[in-house]
């Protein structure tokens, strides 16, 4: 999730959080056990 306009490096990261990855439209993405995927989409963008 690096290189995102809209994450930033290190904040809001739960240390120890599981990755997820999972697709949508057609598209890989990567998230956070735990996180909706509405937060997961937008943090990708």
């Amino acid at each position: 999730m690096t290189g995102s306009a809209r994450r930033i490096e290190g904040a809001g990261l739960h240390p120890g959080a599981d990755e997820v990855r999972f697709q949508f439209d057609g598209r890989a993405y990567r998230g956070q056990a735990g996180d909706s995927l509405a937060s997961a989409l937008i943090a990708n963008n």
